[in-house]
């Protein structure tokens, strides 16, 4: 009987393997040709044996023991001519890989909410934490390392995640170590490569503006494919809110000021008629309108035509600034994860959504409707206005097009918070009476 894992495990030693092709899971006890993908439960000595016996030479073995019985296990399977290659902890919502340094900058670094609550401590071969089964991957010693795509040179610790929509975000700790995303299915992969192509594009002026953007390579394993961008250390935004919310007002300007200097020295002024901005609404309020007033439906419409002969300023978006996106260390303001990108925006969009989102990280995400009415958008919206040159009539279509976006993906996503929706309509009150 095969025993049962976890499907983002499954993913993920799948998607680890070196030929790319999804392969069945194998249990060591099953009888039949040699494993690529062989699992042992415990650290019983014949199973292990007869599992290390049945792995294929580019094979992947993963063992899932008590820590004292992973520890015996690596002595068994050294014998059998495996070596170890990295521990997993399997928990509620996510696998780590990670050695001590690997456990620090995962603290430092991870752009995931609540992994610093994980509580973890490390053992020399395995992870330790609460509520958590450990499991040691081996493979043969002088074989190919079947997770090579994420630490090349088979030395460099990695801390990975997985379980959210077949992705993952790794962290490797070597000199030059790297964040990464993976995909699997085939729209991910797509939206992985959109993501290195926008990022490749809009990196320069961002850079210009002040925003420290790594550089990020796409590398491929048969189907899937990993979104690797050099790491950076420091902390993320959204957890120095947490611990010092006194701070909000100073991170925040610094946050905004910096992406006006970016919508200032990218901008581009177009028809707005003809502009990737008005698209771009048009496109979100589709999504929306069936969930919106149709008074207010009506009057973004009545808006868009009205003033479709204006010129406008338009500036390439990240599109996602949350505060978990970004990374406040030696390098400044890191600005990562760029798979929601525009190319054209009206400036201000960005700068909206991530006072918003600042305000909300500085009392732990707990109200994002308050965090809206807290923060002072309209002071923002007027300054980047007068900055970049955005007609008045224009203007009040900026928040609009903000959480009109933010809204239209959270539905597209399948999401059900319901937050972005509730600010579009508190904008759609007051901008456009």
């Amino acid at each position: 009987m095969r025993p049962k894992l976890d499907s983002r495990l499954a993913t993920l030693l799948r998607a680890a393997s070196p030929r790319g092709e999804p392969d069945p899971v194998e249990s060591a006890d099953e009888s039949g040709e040699r494993g690529r993908i062989v699992l042992a439960t415990g650290a019983k000595p014949m199973s292990l044996t007869r599992a290390a016996r049945r792995l294929a030479g580019d094979g992947l073995l993963a063992v899932t023991a008590t820590p004292r019985g992973l520890r015996s296990a690596q002595r068994i399977l050294e014998q059998e001519g495996l070596a170890h290659r990295g521990t997993f902890l399997r928990s509620s919502r996510a696998l780590v890989q990670a050695s001590a340094g690997g456990r620090r900058l995962f603290a430092e670094q991870s752009v995931l909410p609540g992994t610093r609550a994980l509580a973890l401590r490390f053992a020399p071969v395995a992870v330790v934490a609460r509520s958590a089964t450990p499991l040691a991957l081996f493979t043969h010693r002088d074989g190919p390392h079947p997770l090579a795509w994420v630490s090349a040179d088979g030395a460099g610790a990695a801390t990975l995640i997985a379980g959210h929509r077949s992705e993952s975000v790794s962290i490797r700790v070597e000199s030059a170590g790297a964040f990464a995303k993976w995909a699997t299915a085939a729209d991910d992969v797509e939206r992985l490569t959109r993501a290195h192509e926008r990022s490749d594009a809009f990196a320069p002026g961002a850079r210009s503006a002040g925003f420290d953007v790594p550089e990020s390579r796409l590398l491929r394993l048969g189907g899937a494919a990993a979104l690797v961008t050099a790491a950076r250390p420091g902390h993320t935004a959204a957890s120095i809110l947490r611990r010092r919310p006194s701070g909000l007002p100073d991170l925040a300007d610094r946050v905004v000021s910096t992406l006006e200097a970016w919508n200032l020295g990218s901008r581009q002024v177009t028809a707005f008629r003809t502009s990737r901005a008005a698209r771009q609404l048009l496109s979100d309020l589709e999504v929306l309108e069936p969930q919106l007033d149709p008074v207010q439906a009506r009057t973004i419409r009545r808006q868009l035509s009205d003033f479709a002969a204006e010129t406008v300023p338009v500036a390439p978006a990240h599109g996602d600034v949350s505060m978990w996106n970004l990374v406040v260390g030696p390098r400044g303001l890191t600005l990562v994860d760029w798979e929601a990108a525009c190319e054209e925006m009206l400036p201000g969009f960005d700068a909206e959504y991530a006072l918003v989102d600042a305000t909300a990280a500085a009392s732990s995400y707990a109200d994002r409707i308050a965090a809206f009415s807290r923060a002072p958008v309209d002071a923002v919206r007027r300054r980047i206005a007068a900055t970049t040159g955005l007609p008045a009539t224009i203007a009040p279509l900026v928040p609009v097009s903000c959480w009109a976006h933010h809204a239209a993906n959270e539905v597209r996503s399948g999401g059900h918070d319901g937050s972005f929706l509730a600010i579009l309509r508190l904008v759609l009150a007051d901008v456009l009476q």
